[in-house]
């Protein structure tokens, strides 16, 4: 693909779309036979076309090491609960967090769970709950917190202010697995992992009784009595032959992102 992008001939077409599924059930229907899935297209074009600057590069590897976490050996789980608000009742936030981390449980039990949120409050929760189950949860708390938005805080902000925001989103990429919620965010950093498949959606209702909750699972995967679980363990094995790095070396030299730079 590569390749082909940086060819002075070719000619590059770009759509804007808005669709919380990035379009990705549209385009499956509108493939033939033998074509590749949106999943598998949008990780190999947002490689080709992307990747962290040296500054977010390091942090995400420096966070990942600090907390233990090998790329494609844990369970990501992300669990916005301030979607459009400045903040929830805690019980709801408690509620939220438990079940992200039950659904991450849904999709690899028996395995560190990176839990993010842009809540502190949630991720103090989900690492209780954690320990009240025996399972590791890993953790990172973006600095600053709630984490900004581009969009909506104002673009006269050094770069550094928004590097946590990049940094949990390849964290949740280099995941064997990704549950998320509410927003496109999670979702993003599914789509951007070697598998896409291997997702899961919370039911995340503005109340602490969940409709559709997911149960924490802590058995044997490969003979789970959950569904889901079996599915994508499996789907994870014929995977591990597979070395896909999330991003790739930058295409012209590396330029040196400072705190005096503006967005």
């Amino acid at each position: 693909i590569r390749d082909f992008v940086m060819k002075e001939s070719t000619s590059v077409s770009r759509v804007v779309m808005q669709d919380y599924n990035a379009g990705r059930y549209w385009y499956n229907e509108q493939i033939l036979p033998g074509e590749a899935s949106f999943e598998t297209v949008f990780h190999e074009i947002w490689k080709t076309f992307f990747t962290p600057s040296p500054a977010v590069r390091e942090r995400v590897e420096t966070t990942m090491a600090n907390a233990g976490l090998v790329p494609h050996n844990y369970t990501a789980a992300h669990c916005r609960v301030l979607y459009a608000l400045d903040d929830r009742p805690e019980n709801i936030k408690r509620a939220w967090a438990e079940n992200a981390i039950n659904c991450a449980t849904e999709l690899r039990p028996k395995t560190t769970i990176f839990f993010t949120s842009d809540s502190s409050n949630a991720t103090y929760y989900a690492e209780q709950y954690g320990k009240q189950k025996g399972i590791t949860i890993s953790t990172h708390i973006p600095d600053p917190n709630p984490p900004l938005h581009i969009e909506f805080s104002g673009r006269r902000r050094p770069v550094s202010d928004y590097l946590d925001g990049f940094v949990d989103l390849y964290i949740l990429a280099q995941a064997d697995c990704v549950t998320y919620n509410k927003g496109g965010y999670g979702l993003m950093g599914l789509l951007m992992s070697r598998n896409a498949t291997c997702g899961l959606r919370q039911d995340a209702m503005n109340r602490p009784r969940i409709h559709n909750p997911c149960h924490f699972v802590n058995e044997d995967p490969w003979n789970s009595t959950n569904e889901n679980t079996r599915l994508h363990f499996v789907q994870k094995e014929l995977l591990q032959h597979r070395n896909m790095p999330i991003y790739l070396e930058p295409m012209e030299d590396r330029i040196q992102t400072t705190d005096n730079e503006l967005l």
